[in-house]
């Protein structure tokens, strides 16, 4: 009997295409390097290890599009435990991973994931609420996940009758890892989808909520 689903879906490609000022109107980052900065300068999320004793846990990672009026990468981390307060967790780049990636690559073509970490500064924020609260949220996140997914197959009778899909080069997008009972992993870069809408006032009602705890620089 299966006690549970894992899904994932994951929207990266082998490079990533960001924009530097000063250099080429774009240039070519390799996608393992720019996941993996994000991987050592914000706790690395999986669906897999939820917290001992937590009923519902999910982190979601903001990846901002080329206008700088959107700020810089985020990352939101939620635990819901019985008996205790949630935890709430903001982390905020304090400038853009790509911006500190080009910087690298310019002196550097090669340079290893831990070189390109040692130039990040992280703030880390904390909040207090309510289970309640917690709860609201995921029934809203869920709601805009399955609005989002039930789309789909308009869309892609869409695509199949115009002859191709419609691409976002240089809009915002969201990673998403849930779990609490079934696991799952998504990845978003449709900026009209109901979950990135969804997303974008979930991201400042947080941003709102938190206070500052100290600042993780350099990775942690």
């Amino acid at each position: 009997m299966l006690k549970g689903a894992f899904l994932t879906i994951i929207g990266f490609t082998e490079t990533q295409s960001v924009a530097q000022q000063g250099a080429a109107p774009f240039a070519v980052i390799p996608g393992d390097l720019y996941s993996g900065t994000f991987d050592r300068i914000f706790p690395q999320p999986t669906v897999n290890q939820r917290p001992k004793g937590s009923i519902l846990s999910f982190v979601m990672r903001f990846y901002p599009g080329l206008d700088p009026a959107l700020g810089t990468e985020s990352q939101i981390r939620v635990i819901l435990t019985p008996g205790v307060a949630p935890v709430v967790e903001y982390y905020l780049a304090e400038r853009r991973v790509s911006s500190v990636l080009g910087e690298v690559l310019a002196s550097n073509p090669q340079p290893d994931v831990a070189a390109v970490a040692a130039r990040m500064r992280v703030i880390r924020r904390q909040g207090n609420v309510t289970s309640s609260q917690v709860l609201k949220w995921q029934k809203k996140m869920l709601q805009a996940v399955s609005s989002s997914f039930n789309s789909l197959p308009a869309q892609t009778k869409r695509a199949n009758d115009t002859g191709g899909a419609q691409l976002w080069l240089d809009a915002s997008s969201y990673e998403l890892w849930y779990s609490s009972g079934p696991e799952f992993r998504v990845f978003f870069d449709d900026p009209t989808s109901p979950f990135a809408k969804w997303a974008d006032g979930f991201r400042s009602e947080i941003a709102a909520k938190v206070k500052p705890q100290g600042d993780a620089a350099n990775g942690k």
